[in-house]
């Protein structure tokens, strides 16, 4: 790919970049989330729950979080949802937002907060992603497969810890 040099494609790299981290973001919510229900955790049941996710927002899947988590969420219903809110001013009002900064030539002011929103969803990723690794690991050591199964989940993890990079 091609380094960009115009201030309009820069921005519109850095507008990819939020959303493709953010529908990372949706993915890890997704896969976590039917595991939230210590009321029914059989497997069929989790398979259930996450079908029903998947055409869920984010915002509606930030908040399931935010509802499932345990402990003290005060700062971490702040983080998600100023991230939420900033994700969908980019993708729903971006011009309403931005347009005048552009208009103005002021392209740095814009791709500067771009930059501090792909930065904090990042953030975000990064700890779901652990969430998402702890989830692994606790299906490999548990005892519903047998050991070709522990084999295959063991991969798994070490694939997700790389491609975590945690």
């Amino acid at each position: 790919m091609a380094i960009s040099s115009t201030p309009t494609e820069n921005i519109t790299l850095a507008v990819g970049k939020i959303v493709f981290c953010c529908q990372q973001v949706e993915r890890h919510f997704k896969f976590i989330l039917p595991f939230a229900n210590a009321d029914d955790p059989n497997l069929s049941s989790i398979i259930a729950r996450h079908q029903k996710l998947t055409k869920k927002p984010m915002g509606e899947l930030a908040g399931q979080f935010i509802l499932a988590a345990s402990g003290d969420t005060t700062d971490l219903e702040a983080f998600v949802k100023s991230i939420v809110d900033k994700r969908n001013t980019v993708v729903h009002h971006f011009f309403d937002v931005h347009g005048e900064n552009i208009s103005k030539g002021q392209f740095d002011t814009v791709l500067a907060d771009l930059s501090a929103l792909h930065e904090e969803a990042l953030s975000l990723l990064k700890m779901l992603q652990g969430v998402s690794l702890a989830i692994f690991e606790l299906m490999r050591e548990s005892k519903i497969g047998d050991i070709e199964h522990q084999n295959e989940f063991t991969q798994l993890c070490e694939q997700a810890r790389a491609n975590f990079a945690i």
